[in-house]
């Protein structure tokens, strides 16, 4: 039997407290109890959050879990002991977040046991017959993926005797060919959060060929000698050289290549002879320049890498920004520093002291400086500007050691003994190396085309971790040297003293940590206080990561403020992270994104590539903003990010693809928000090129919304903190060389391109001519500021019109604009013969009642007009026009035109246009794409308006006819295959079935007379209209109430009493995001709807849906819990459902009809049983979890 290896998550607590009873079955009612003494009272919720690893075992269906244990970076809390005086402390972690090591040495005789190179094993539990092999599995994982663990220590109550499998003999492979498959089996890439491994508990894999040190004789795990004859826990250490082999790391020879050229060949690095000849010279080469070195284990090559300092430094200085690194120059002290270092330590008076012997004597302002200075000063510059690095060229290592790549870096350090800085330049289209981990990412220097990625090491920050404490008053006058000239140090350096002095009476409080190397300080973090947790919980899914109903957030330090790290450490962030969380004894911290945040730059930088940006939520509108008769808290407009101890080791995969979005559009912005918020992986080159950069929207815009992202949405998805935002239009897409042109002249490198910059209105659908005229502005969202200049110009001309033409939606929302400026009847509204079967509110009454809004108003109304002619003056203004109506055949002329608002035909933007031509992808009117949003060229992608399917497909279907969120969604699921080195790729089948969109497609809008105009419809074709669906047999009904003072809303309810379309056109402030939950949600959720409207006891929609039990449909997990909900239930073996779900199925497999009689009956038998109370028990739990209404009924 294969057991499969994988992270504990929340939803496992349940199966692994039902393997704990049932190892409590099998071996007597007595085990549980041992359990609690061997681990403690342990809470497993609060491990699997806590723990910085925490492993399941399952059988390959991974419905069953065989074993658990959890891994933490301090003692347990059993060990703890109580403060003098103080009992009540005991059990508290104060062990584990203080400097436990020195505890630990204390008391037993050990000295490899450090806070750095030390987890704790703090709970196990596995069937019987796989305990064995779980531990032995857990032990290697434990030990492959994190390199710098040396030990795993245990502690176990004295009176207990060391107990199997951690004193059981070592599990061997049963033959050669076992053992060699189990070593070379690969790791993820991707850390923890994808490691995924099969075992055969009757094979597991020793990773040698020897077993040199005799583990399977005496044990996992042995004693280390106690200092004190009555020491209450003993400690057991399990090492790294016992369980894991020793990776070593030597010299290259020529006898190597025998052995080298088949893992070459098995990680395609070699191909053909030529490449076996390479590799041999490279070994034989008389070069001191190249170094080359091989890394063994238990005598196998398992690596090789190949370094060289023939580097041309100052190509990188001139392409990468190296000033952080001050672009390699050597650390070498002037002859005046060399000089006050000696004087400073042969002076043996205080500083004090010798600044008062100082002060009575004459001070000489002029300097004398001599030949031997000069040529001193000379000599110190050419070694600072000597060769400083050396260069990574070739690497390949098997998978199962990747992560211990680093050991090449540190052995080539101590040859090249006159270099600080490691190179290597990576092509961005390869997938992250482990070893780069290490390294420090150089972005490029602006306007350089560079198709690699550059990665440095320092000497220095290869060195050992740094280690960690908290401040202290004798740390200002350190840090303030550290941040000094930094934008942040206004802002550090008071919350510093708050911590360290602590003031009683200063809330939130604030903590304080220091990070150093050699005595040095390295970094420097400040966190506050968390007073107010559920304003962050309520508004952002922090629960996708961690459970808050174990996890203590209220008054707990885990919000960053201030995180600075010397660049040199900069890959030790995690590390600084991990130890502010042990001292602090937390299990998250969060980094609030907000404006106070974008100062500290050094800050942000860390936090985005080592926190995990955390989704908003879908909020509820309660009824005037009150939430059990308390004010509802204001969104917070920015984001947040956050990390966990369980997180720590599952390190984001970074993609150096160079990923290109041109186009702001709701489906570009859908597509960038899938790709940032990925839980594992990070987008480095990620760039966005848009004219108007991203869409700057307000509540009561005069554009219309199609309800992909409110502003406030767009406040907290934060794109502008993760991506650069290039505000540009393109010019040029030149394929070959893989690079974009802006108008100004520049040019971005992409390796994939993806195209969503929509469509707008364009005038040129008349003539080029007439839309260059001054006066004639498009009803774009680019053109704000035109139209409103238009506008006021207008408002100060009497009696000279201002055209509106059009039939679009957007033409009635500048109307309300217009008319708040200008006089209304200086207003003429042109409305040309329709394109399509209906008009852009497909609703008679709707239309017939915003109509009779613009006459009351005095709105000059043309219906069925064309536009045929036109006349300009001298300066380039549109004075007159002429409109033709074919149904009256006659002409109508407007003379002296103020402005001309242009809403009727869209079309691609000039720009894009001649760069999409003038690249040859094939554009038909729109830009052709196939059902996976590939154009011709395979690294170029294309969605939204902008965009059509190939005529192979015989569709009329576009994507102007989906919700653009759901379209931008759906082409970041389809290419993160091509980014995700996790995932398996898989075929795709290019059919001739286009790929389908379920969304709601979406449009509210302010409308003439402060009419609010609000719906959403199922994805449909133009020509299926609101009168040929009334038509259809399958239609459904409509559930209309329509009175002046509450306004017209319309429900469509289809033949299953599914809810499909919603309309509202009133005056009333209504609550849509409230409104767009309601999308395909039956009918009887919502308190019987058809039958108390049949009954006359719904007569306003708005107040219905105010009500206290609406607001639980509201809440955004309200679909997920019922899909859940609906998944139990058919998965129950209840007789009566097994009964009933049985007589569907076979309904549905006959094509049956259920009748009336028989579906009260099925109806009956599931709400009249035990089932119904299970329903309703899980439904109040629902309740109370959400706190969606705490008085509730």
């Amino acid at each position: 039997m294969k057991l499969v290896l994988r992270r504990a998550e929340p939803a496992d607590v349940d199966l692994i407290r039902l393997l704990v009873s049932d190892i409590s079955a099998a071996n007597g009612p007595a085990l549980l109890p041992v359990y609690r003494k061997r681990f403690g009272n342990t809470n497993i919720a609060l491990l699997i959050d806590a723990a910085q690893l925490s492993i399941v075992a399952t059988d390959v269906t991974e419905k069953i879990i065989l074993g658990f244990c959890a891994f933490t970076n301090g003692p347990p809390i059993l060990v703890d002991e109580a403060p003098a005086g103080n009992p009540d402390k005991a059990g508290q972690g104060i062990i584990a977040s203080g400097s436990w090591d020195q505890w630990v040495r204390v008391r037993f005789e050990t000295k490899d046991v450090r806070i750095p190179n030390t987890k704790f094993l703090s709970f196990f539990a596995s069937a019987p017959e796989h305990q064995v092999a779980f531990l032995d599995a857990a032990l290697s994982t434990m030990f492959s993926l994190l390199p710098a663990v040396k030990n795993i220590c245990y502690f176990l109550p004295s009176e207990i005797p060391l107990f199997p499998p951690f004193n059981s003999p070592k599990f061997q492979p049963q033959n050669d060919a076992d053992r060699e498959g189990e070593r070379k089996q690969p790791h993820s890439r991707g850390g923890f959060r994808q490691f995924r491994q099969a075992l055969r508990p009757n094979a597991l894999r020793r990773r040698g060929k020897h077993n040199h040190h005799g583990l399977s004789d005496r044990g996992y795990f042995k004693e280390v000698p106690a200092k004190e004859t009555d020491a209450k826990y003993l400690l057991h250490v399990c090492h790294r050289r016992d369980v894991f082999p020793t990776l070593k790391v030597r010299r290259a020879r020529v006898e190597d290549c025998d052995d080298l050229v088949p893992m070459f060949k098995k990680q395609h690095l070699s191909h053909g002879k030529k490449a076996d000849h390479y590799l041999a010279e490279l070994l034989e080469s008389k070069d001191e320049s190249i170094k080359n070195f091989v890394a063994e284990v238990d005598g196998d090559v398992v690596g090789f890498m190949s370094l060289t300092n023939n580097i041309d430094q100052s190509v990188l200085i001139e392409n990468y920004d190296l000033s952080t690194f001050d672009n390699f120059r050597k650390d070498v002290p002037t002859p005046e520093e060399q000089q006050t270092a000696e004087d400073s330590s042969n002076d043996d008076g205080s500083l004090l002291e010798k600044s008062n012997e100082l002060s009575d004597q004459p001070v000489d302002e002029t300097v004398d400086v001599g030949d031997t200075d000069l040529q001193s000063l000379e000599a110190t510059r050419a070694l600072r500007e000597q060769p400083n690095i050396f260069c990574i060229t070739l690497l390949c290592i098997e998978d199962a050691y990747a992560n211990q790549a680093v050991e090449f870096v540190r052995a080539a350090f101590a040859v090249y003994t006159d270099r600080d800085y490691c190179v290597a330049t990576v092509p961005t289209h390869l997938p992250e190396i482990p070893v780069f981990r290490h390294f420090s990412r150089i972005p490029s220097m602006p306007g350089k085309l560079t198709s690699h990625c550059l990665f440095v090491a320092n000497r220095f920050g290869l060195g050992d971790h740094i280690s960690v404490r908290r401040g202290k008053h004798g740390d200002i006058v350190t840090v303030e040297e550290f941040v000094r000239g930094l934008a942040v140090e206004s802002e550090l350096m008071p919350r510093l003293k708050l911590a360290v002095n602590k003031p009683p009476d200063v809330t939130p409080g604030t903590a304080s940590f220091i990070a150093e190397c050699a005595g040095q300080l390295v970094g420097v973090a400040t966190l506050e206080q968390c007073l107010e947790p559920d304003m962050l919980t309520d508004q952002f899914d922090v629960e996708e990561h961690l459970s808050l109903s174990v996890v203590k957030l209220k008054d707990e330090y885990v919000i960053i403020r201030h995180f600075l790290l010397n660049p040199l450490f900069s890959h030790q962030a995690s590390w600084f992270l991990e130890e502010i969380m042990r001292i602090s004894a937390v299990s998250c911290l969060i980094y609030p994104v907000d404006e106070n945040s974008k100062v500290d730059t050094s800050t942000r930088l860390l936090m985005s590539t080592e926190l995990v940006p955390v989704r908003r939520r879908q909020q509820i509108v309660y009824k005037e903003n009150l939430r059990d008769g308390i004010p509802v808290i204001p969104p917070l407009e920015f984001n947040i990010q956050l990390i966990t101890s369980s997180m720590l080791y599952e390190p984001k995969i970074a993609v150096n693809t160079r990923i290109v979005v041109v186009g702001g559009s709701d489906v570009g912005i859908a597509f960038l928000e899938k790709l940032i918020y990925s839980p594992h992986l990070s987008f480095p080159n990620l760039t966005l090129v848009s004219i108007g950069g991203l869409p700057q929207r307000s509540e009561d815009s005069q554009f219309v919304d199609h309800l992909c992202f409110s502003p406030t949405e767009l406040k907290q998805i934060g794109l502008d903190h993760y991506i650069p935002i290039i505000r540009s239009s393109t010019i040029e897409f030149d394929r070959v060389l893989k690079r974009i042109k802006l108008n100004n002249g520049s040019f971005v490198m992409y390796d994939y391109l993806f195209l969503t910059p929509g469509v707008q209105f364009s005038a040129s659908a008349v003539s080029e001519a007439f839309e260059s005229l001054i006066n004639v502005v498009n009803l774009s969202q680019r053109n704000a500021l035109s139209i409103d200049a238009g506008l006021m110009k207008a408002s100060t001309v009497e009696a000279k019109p201002v055209v509106i033409y059009g039939c679009d939606l957007q033409v009635y929302a500048t109307l309300r604009v217009a008319a708040q400026k200008v006089q209304s009847s200086n207003i003429v509204l042109i409305l040309p013969p329709l394109r399509t079967p209906s008009t852009c509110f497909d609703n008679g009454v709707v239309e017939e009642k915003v109509h009779q809004e613009l006459r009351t108003l005095g709105v000059r109304v043309m219906n069925g007009y064309k536009l045929v002619n036109w006349t300009a003056n001298t300066s380039n203004h549109l004075s007159s026009i002429t409109l033709w109506s074919k149904a009256e055949a006659r002409e109508t002329k407007i003379d002296d035109v103020e402005l001309f608002l242009y809403g009727d035909t869209k079309s691609v933007d000039p720009d894009s246009f001649r760069s999409i031509n003038d690249s040859c992808l094939v554009f038909d009117g729109r830009l052709v794409i196939d059902k996976y949003f590939r154009t011709q060229d395979p690294y170029i992608y294309a969605a939204g308006s902008i965009t059509k399917y190939s005529s192979k497909y015989q569709t009329k279907w576009t994507h102007a006819y989906y919700d653009s969120k759901e379209v931008g969604c759906k082409l970041a699921e389809i290419v993160m295959p091509l980014f995700d080195p996790t995932s398996i790729p898989t075929a795709l089948v290019d059919d001739y079935e286009v790929v389908q969109f379920r969304g709601a497609k979406k449009v509210h809008a302010l409308l003439p007379n402060d009419l609010n105009y609000f719906h959403f419809d199922e994805p449909r074709l133009p020509s299926h209209t609101l009168d040929f669906r009334k038509r259809q047999k399958d239609y459904g009904r409509d559930l209309v109430t329509d009175d002046p003072e509450n306004g017209y809303f319309r429900i469509h309810v289809d033949l299953y009493g599914f809810i499909k379309s919603v309309t509202y056109l009133g005056k009333r402030s209504i609550p849509i995001s409230n409104y767009l939950c309601l999308y395909n949600l039956h009918e009887q959720y919502l308190n019987r709807l058809i039958a108390r409207f049949d009954e006359g006891i719904v007569n306003d929609f708005v107040s219905f849906f105010e009500e206290a039990w609406a607001f639980p449909i509201f809440h955004d997990r309200f679909k997920s819990f019922m899909q859940q909900m609906r998944l139990e239930t058919l998965e129950s073996t209840s007789s009566t459902v097994v009964n009933v779900t049985t007589r569907l199925k076979d309904l549905i497999l006959d094509g049956s009809k259920i009748e009336d009689e028989e579906r009260e009956d099925l109806y009956q038998r599931i709400t009249g049983g035990d089932v119904k109370k299970s329903w309703d028990a899980q439904a109040f739990e629902f309740f109370l979890a959400t706190k969606v209404c705490d008085s509730f009924p």
